[in-house]
């Protein structure tokens, strides 16, 4: 019986590794894998937080910026935003043997190109580090460098995986793909534990190690679905000037995006010791929710609004895009106001361990807050680009995505010379994240009004805003009674120690997360059926009753 479970167990993990999900299956999977990627995200952070002072930590994440500038700007703006569709459209009409030599091409031209690149940058480090970070002191520098080289081979294996993974999406092969950042997060807290004996070039390794991990683990499911590796270099090829000439306008929008960060750092070398890590470390933890609800539908809903645009389907396109908006609001407004209120708790225990001094707590405190304001547009943002992409526009968001970065840019030199502390880039960026998603939505309605019901996209804001209101409120009362003893007549567990603040937050949030799903459940709300596979079909309903069978519909 044993040896038949086993058996059993291991077949069912050879399926989902390779075979193909629908849309509502794949976003159940990805929220699932993603809200396990940011734990271990979490713990992470965490264990870098204990292992390394904040002086030491400003090193390890500032080295990233250019080695994730190279990528952004010359590799992720190909597979967001052009190679899908392109692979697609090949696959479709031009066979099998011309979409793998698309896909060897592409791997082939981007290491060549990220090799030369990855050189100079190799050697001019020295001369180039200090123009990026001009307020930090010269040893601080040298300490930055080093460990910016070992991070520019990332690029390399990063380079590979996604290349691989716009290929499983394309064959809507996504366990594989939604696995990786899991095999990339532990390899960096192997590199946290191992800070006593290697220190922070360690975890700069563990980076690199974590990188080819995230490309060697899709392997098998690439395999199965033809891939077998071959050298073509082709920069002439037709399909790869197509992926060229759609992926410029997205390089820039990241490349925007990361010159944006390049700026915050630079701005934070100016301001007090531990900005760049408070703001990094931040950071990191309000993308949560962005990366569980809003990154899982967006991948999962990508593939299929290019193959409703393939179609010339409106109807199916829109009840798509409308669907996936309200299924990702819906999950983010509650998240926003629970992290509110949990705010102080949440980052207590994030820089606890460290034993951060009550400063820097408070300063990562008021940081953390402006970032939660930016969720949902955070969240617009990913889902509405995707929507541009998937009709092949991508100069739009290129254009909204320049604005968007130059007013955070410019609010950041502002309101640095006001506050003069980290909280000044988080309020910065949010304030330019919120104008994207404005620009976005007018454009989008202006260009294509048939394709978004924006009254059922309201509703939901409308819906989901009462139930975290209330939500958020019992969870507050809840923190009060266990914290403080409100209601009580007791004095609380406190909030001096470490297991009395994860208790409060635990049961609060529990509370919150609770009320949220039960009003939901109450009102029969069909937006939690995005994460219910067997039941998903009900999430998105198409015009005139037209059905959707099973966990396959829409795929």
């Amino acid at each position: 019986d044993l040896r038949y479970s086993g058996t059993h167990m291991v077949s069912k993990i050879k399926r989902l590794w390779h075979n193909e999900q629908g849309v509502q299956g794949a976003a159940a999977l990805l929220v699932v894998t993603m809200l396990l990627s940011n734990i271990l995200g979490f713990l992470r952070d965490l264990i870098l937080a204990n292992s390394l002072p904040l002086s030491i930590l400003d090193t390890y994440y500032a080295a990233f910026r250019l080695p994730d500038f190279l990528f952004n700007l010359f590799i992720l703006g190909a597979i967001s935003s052009a190679f899908i569709p392109v692979y697609l459209d090949i696959k479709t009409n031009q066979g099998d043997d011309a979409a793998w030599k698309l896909t060897h091409n592409l791997i082939n031209s981007a290491l060549i190109i990220l090799a030369v690149l990855g050189s100079v940058l190799f050697i001019f480090m020295p001369q180039i580090l200090p123009h990026f970070l001009p307020g930090f002191p010269p040893e601080k520098i040298a300490n930055t460098v080093p460990l910016a080289r070992v991070l520019l081979l990332s690029p390399f294996f990063f380079a590979v995986s996604y290349v691989f993974g716009g290929v499983l999406n394309a064959h809507k092969k996504f366990f594989a793909y939604a696995i990786a950042p899991l095999v990339y997060n532990s390899s960096i807290i192997v590199g946290g534990f191992l800070v006593p004996y290697f220190g922070v070039n360690g975890v700069a390794w563990a980076v690199v190690i974590g990188a080819a991990l995230h490309a060697l683990v899709q392997l098998p499911a690439l395999r199965s679905a033809g891939y077998r590796p071959t050298f073509i270099f082709d920069p002439m090829d037709k399909s790869i000037k197509r992926v060229i000439s759609l992926m410029v306008p997205r390089s820039v929008s990241l490349g925007m995006m990361q010159l944006v960060l390049l700026f915050f750092t630079r701005i934070g070398s100016f301001l007090p010791s531990g900005t760049v890590s408070i703001f990094s470390l931040t950071n990191n933890v309000q993308t949560t929710p962005v990366a569980i609800f809003a990154a899982s539908i967006g991948t999962a809903v990508f593939p299929m609004l290019g193959a409703a645009t393939s179609d010339k389907d409106d109807r199916r396109y829109n009840a798509l895009l409308t669907e996936s908006l309200r299924g990702m609001l819906f999950f983010i407004i509650p998240s926003m106001v629970l992290l509110w209120i949990l705010r102080a708790h949440i980052i207590r225990l994030y820089l606890a361990l460290n034993h951060q001094t009550w400063t820097d707590t408070i300063r990562a405190i008021d940081t953390f807050s402006w970032f939660i304001l930016a969720l949902a547009s955070q969240g617009f943002n990913l889902i509405m680009i995707r929507a541009y992409y998937a009709r092949q526009d991508t100069k739009r968001p290129m254009i909204i995505s320049i604005i968007g970065g130059a007013v955070a840019i410019t609010l950041a030199w502002f309101l640095a010379g006001k506050i003069h502390d980290v909280p000044a880039l988080s309020l910065a960026f949010a304030l330019g994240t919120i104008t994207e998603s404005i620009i976005l939505l007018a454009v989008f309605m202006a260009k294509y009004p048939k394709l978004l019901t924006i009254s059922s996209v309201v509703e939901t804001i409308g819906i989901a805003g009462a139930f975290a209101i209330i939500s958020g409120l019992l969870a507050r009362l809840t923190l009060s009674v266990v914290s403080e003893g409100t209601l009580t007549n007791t004095a609380g567990l406190g909030t001096a120690k470490i297991i009395p603040l994860f208790i409060a937050l635990v049961a609060a949030g529990i509370v919150g997360v609770t009320v949220y799903l039960s009003l939901s459940f109450l009102f029969n709300r069909n937006e939690l059926l995005w994460f219910w596979p067997k039941r998903a079909a009900r999430a998105i309903s198409l015009p005139d009753s037209e059905e959707i069978a099973g966990d396959e519909g829409l795929a």
